[in-house]
């Protein structure tokens, strides 16, 4: 197992300040869906206690969710 990193967007689309600087809402508007909601805490912990063993012991954890994370 290598080294990894792990970028988690735990708000989706859920920014409604609509900065011009958000790469998503160009994102938002090209997909099906435009918020998947917010993850909850039980599904972040579950996607780092999988993601930290798997990582042979070096993992990057980025959280990235703007102005509402």
């Amino acid at each position: 197992m290598k080294p990894m990193g792990v970028f988690i967007k735990p708000v989706s689309g859920g920014c409604n300040m609509k900065r011009v600087y958000c790469f998503y809402r160009a994102e938002q508007r090209r997909g099906n869906v435009s918020s998947f909601g917010v993850m909850n805490d039980r599904t972040i912990k579950n996607v780092l206690r999988k993601a930290i063993p798997y990582s042979a012991g070096v993992c990057s954890i980025a959280f990235q969710g703007g102005i509402p994370f």
